[in-house]
């Protein structure tokens, strides 16, 4: 076997070959690589970005349901304070009832009941009204009190009309006629 020596210009241009290969190849991996790199920063950014936007939804959702907490809390004493008052309007069935109170209040007073008149019930947006007139007979001192009563009752009641038909100063009775007006909820 013969061993042949290799000439500096043969071992010259192999380096030169190898150094053009490692060269290529590290140009090719940087082409390569440098959009990965891109991506992988975009990803990165991405990625901060979002768990920034997912503290502040946290942050967001926790503010939420503190929020809807303290609105379930308030409600709820609204609706307890709302219990305290009873019912805003009566129910339409009691319409008789009502009446009857206002009858029996007149009387007690010592007010006589001449006449009374009945009109139709009629429906506005939420709730009925029902107007009524009285004509009655009696004192002042007791029409002072029948309205003061009427005043602090707890109904709705609206005075549309009152009039003075008669009245006797000597005995310091009078004639009036009353017209009503209150208000009730549908059932």
């Amino acid at each position: 076997m013969k061993k042949r020596n290799i000439t500096l210009a043969e071992l010259g241009g192999l380096a030169l070959a190898l150094v053009l290969v490692v060269l290529a190849n590290v140009y090719l991996w940087t082409a390569y690589t440098s959009g990965m790199r891109r991506d992988m920063k975009t990803l990165d950014l991405d990625l901060n970005r979002i768990k920034g936007d997912e503290v502040r939804l946290r942050k967001d959702k926790s503010v939420a349901h503190k929020k809807a907490e303290e609105f379930r809390r308030e409600v709820q004493v609204r609706q307890d304070e709302l219990k305290q008052y009873g019912d805003f309007l009566p129910l339409i069935d009691t319409k008789p009832q009502v009446i009857k109170e206002i009858l029996r209040l007149v009387e007690e007073l010592g007010i006589k009941i001449w006449k009374i008149e009945n009109a139709e019930i009629q429906r506005m947006e939420g709730a009925f009204t029902f107007n009524f007139s009285l004509k009655l007979e009696g004192e002042y001192k007791a029409f002072k009190l029948f309205l003061a009563k009427i005043y602090r009752s707890e109904r709705i009641f609206r005075i549309k009309k009152f009039d003075i038909a008669a009245f006797d100063n000597a005995n310091h009775n009078m004639e009036v006629f009353i017209e009503f007006q209150t208000y009730f909820a549908a059932n």
